[in-house]
C-alpha cells in the first residue's frame, strides 16, 4: 500500500468517499511532486481535481476530462471551474468516472512493469558497454 506522511492511499480514499457528497472537487493551487500523489489519490476516490498546470500535473489531470487545470495560483480560474462542477451534475458525474479510470492507470500493477523493463534495458546497455 502506498504511504506518504503516514497516510495510506486506502485511508485517503475512504475519507474522500465518506465525504464525497460534500466535495465537488479538490483544488490545489500550487505544484510539487508530493502534491501530485494527492491528486491521484483524490481521482482514485472519484473526486475531480482542479489544479495548476505545472510540471507533470497535466499528464495526470487531463483538462476537462478528469478535472481542470489553470496557471499556478490562478484562484479565479480554479473557482470558476469549481462553480462549473457544482452547477452541472452531468459534467460532475462524467469527470468523477473518468478521474477514477485515469488514476487506476497509475496503479502499481500497471506502473511496476514499465519501471522493471526500463531497468532491464538500462542494465543490458550497461553490460554491453562493459
Amino acid at each position: 500500500m502506498m504511504e506518504y506522511n503516514n497516510v495510506t492511499l486506502k485511508k485517503t480514499i475512504k475519507m474522500l468517499r465518506q465525504n464525497a457528497e460534500r466535495i465537488p472537487g479538490l483544488v490545489f493551487t500550487g505544484a510539487g511532486p508530493p502534491i501530485l500523489l494527492c491528486r491521484v489519490k483524490a481521482m482514485a476516490a472519484e473526486t475531480p481535481v482542479i489544479s495548476s498546470n505545472a510540471g507533470g500535473i497535466p499528464e495526470v489531470n487531463i483538462q476537462g476530462e478528469t478535472g481542470f487545470l489553470a496557471e499556478v495560483g490562478n484562484v479565479e480560474a480554479m473557482a470558476s471551474y469549481a462553480i462549473k462542477l457544482l452547477s452541472d451534475d452531468k459534467l460532475l458525474a462524467e469527470i468523477k468516472k473518468k478521474a477514477k479510470a485515469r488514476a487506476l492507470e497509475f496503479d502499481l500493477v500497471n506502473i511496476l512493469p514499465i519501471y522493471e523493463k526500463m531497468y532491464e534495458e538500462t542494465l543490458a546497455e550497461f553490460h554491453k558497454m562493459a
